[in-house]
């Protein structure tokens, strides 16, 4: 429908559990090739970002780019469930709380693993009852 969409996060090209493979890499010569980039009549772009291991200012330039690119599908994806602990600031001061604060308005869509693909007491919660909190 001509939504561009934006993808970030640490090791969001693969997938953390190799389950995505949005961009595929040759191991000999290193070139990427991205099969979303060559549907036919494409009529939005598709962006994915690997990202550094340093959430809240992903998580802040993500929702500042969502803010000023509101046509777009903005998604934070936290790698592990725990990862999004290092973002709440900006879930409680930005996301949550900016239409109160400012009137703006956000549509950055997070994917936050939960249950045991971090296989751990901690990498496998987001700890989803704070979100819910937010609500």
């Amino acid at each position: 429908d001509g939504t561009s969409i934006r993808l970030t996060g640490q090791d969001s090209e693969r997938g953390t559990f190799s389950h995505r493979h949005a961009v595929l890499h040759d191991e000999e010569n290193g070139n990427t090739f991205t099969p979303l980039h060559h549907v036919p009549q494409q009529q939005a772009t598709f962006d994915i970002h690997n990202s550094p291991l340093s959430e809240a200012a992903v998580v802040g330039f993500e929702y500042g780019y969502n803010v000023e690119n509101k046509g777009n599908f903005n998604i934070w994806e936290a790698q592990y469930g725990d990862f999004s602990n290092m973002s709440q600031m900006m879930f409680d001061n930005f996301l949550s709380s900016s239409r109160a604060k400012w009137g703006e308005r956000s549509g950055l869509t997070l994917f936050l693993p939960h249950a045991f693909e971090g296989q751990g007491p901690e990498h496998s919660s987001a700890r989803l009852e704070r979100f819910l909190q937010l609500a």
